[in-house]
C-alpha cells in the first residue's frame, strides 16, 4: 500500500509553482476518476507539472468513454462514485483493457474494499485525503509495475505464438516422415498419428485420435510395448512386431519412448513404426541361399575327398588287370 494520503498539517504542502520546472520525458496518459472536483483539479495540476497528460472524469460512464477514446496508461480510480461503482469499472478494464494499470483511491475505513480491488487486479491503493507532493512517485511506481506486467504478458503471448509455430512445424515434419509415428497420453489414448502410421496400420477413413490405443489396434496389445514403456518409464528399441495386414502378415520394427514436459513430468509415450516385411523376406531368402551354398560347398568338399582315394583304387585296379592279362598270355 502506498501511504501518500494523509491529512497534512496546514501550510506544509508545497505550492504547485514551487515544483521543479524540469519536465519529465514521459508521455503517459493518466485518467483520474473522482467525484470531488477539488481532488481532480489538484491531482491534475501536480501530474501535469510532472509531464503527464491528464484526463479527468467525475463518474464511471464518463471515465469509460474517456478510456475508450484516449487509452491511458494508468487510472487513479475512486471506489465510491455516482452512476456506478469503481469496482465495476475496474472489472470492465480488466476484461477489456488489461494493459491499463489501475490504482484505487479509498477513504479511511474502506480497506476491505481496497483489498478486494487488489485481488481483482488493481496495482495498488492509496488513502484519501491526498498528499499530492508524493502523488508523482505513486504514479511512477504504478506505471513501472504495469509496464513489467505488460512486458511479461507480451513475452508470454510471443512464446505462445512461437510454440504454436513450432508445433505446426513439428507436425508438418512428422507428417512428411516415411516412418509411422504415433503418440498417446498416460491413459493410452491416441493424441497424434501421422500419415505413414495411418497407412501402415490400415487406419483408412477412421478417426483414431482420442481413441483407446488397444481398442483401436488390438494386435498391439499382444506385445504391450507401449503400456510397458509408460509403466517402466523406459523405451524399447528395434523390437519386431507382427501385425495382420489386409492381405498378409506384416513385420514392423518398433521403437518406443516416454514423452516428458519441460519439468520432466510424464506426458505419455511415442512409438515409431518401420515396415520391414520385405527386408525380412530378403534376409530370409539370402539366408536360404547361403544355406544352399554351404550344402554345395560341403558336397564339393566331400566329392574332392572321395575322389582322391577313388583315383588310387582305380590305379591299383588297372595294375591288377594288367598283371592278370600278362599271366593269361604266359599260360597260352
Amino acid at each position: 500500500m502506498a501511504n501518500v494520503f494523509t491529512d497534512p498539517p496546514q501550510g506544509t504542502e508545497p505550492e504547485p509553482d514551487d515544483l521543479t520546472n524540469e519536465q519529465n520525458t514521459v508521455t503517459e496518459k493518466i485518467l483520474i476518476v473522482d467525484d470531488m472536483l477539488v481532488h481532480l483539479e489538484t491531482a491534475q495540476l501536480y501530474l501535469e507539472k510532472s509531464g503527464y497528460q491528464v484526463f479527468c472524469a467525475s463518474d464511471t460512464q464518463s471515465a469509460w468513454e474517456l478510456l475508450q477514446d484516449n487509452k491511458p496508461s494508468l487510472l487513479l480510480l475512486d471506489i465510491v462514485m455516482p452512476g456506478g461503482s469503481g469496482l465495476d469499472l475496474l472489472h470492465q478494464i480488466q476484461n477489456h483493457h488489461p494493459q491499463i494499470g489501475v490504482v484505487i483511491m479509498t477513504a479511511f475505513g474502506n480497506e476491505e474494499i481496497a483489498a478486494m480491488a487488489m485481488k481483482t487486479g488493481a496495482l495498488d491503493y492509496i488513502r484519501k485525503p491526498v498528499k499530492y507532493s508524493e502523488l508523482t512517485n505513486v504514479v511512477e511506481n504504478a506505471l513501472a509495475k504495469q509496464k513489467e506486467i505488460n512486458n511479461r504478458s507480451t513475452a508470454f503471448s510471443n512464446l505462445k505464438v512461437a510454440y504454436e509455430e513450432l508445433r505446426v512445424s513439428a507436425d508438418s515434419i512428422l507428417q512428411c516422415m516415411s516412418a509411422g509415428v504415433m503418440a498417446m497420453d498416460n491413459n493410452l489414448r491416441i493424441t497424434m498419428i501421422n500419415h505413414a502410421a495411418e497407412k501402415l496400420l490400415n487406419v483408412g477413413n477412421r478417426k483414431v485420435v482420442g481413441n483407446d490405443l488397444y481398442a483401436t489396434f488390438p494386435d498391439l496389445k499382444k506385445t504391450s510395448l507401449l503400456k510397458q514403456t509408460l509403466v517402466n518409464e523406459e523405451g524399447f528399441h528395434l523390437q519386431e512386431v507382427r501385425l495382420q495386414g489386409k492381405d498378409e502378415e506384416k513385420i514392423y520394427s518398433v521403437n518406443t519412448d516416454v514423452l516428458l514436459d519441460h519439468r520432466g513430468r510424464k506426458l505419455g509415450a511415442v512409438a515409431v513404426f518401420d515396415d520391414i516385411t520385405e527386408h525380412r523376406r530378403y534376409k530370409d531368402m539370402l539366408s536360404k541361399r547361403e544355406g544352399l551354398a554351404m550344402v554345395g560347398q560341403m558336397a564339393a568338399g566331400m566329392a574332392h575327398e572321395l575322389k582322391n582315394p577313388l583315383t588310387s583304387i582305380k590305379g591299383f585296379a588297372q595294375l591288377i588287370l594288367a598283371k592278370i592279362k600278362t599271366l593269361k598270355l604266359k599260360n597260352i
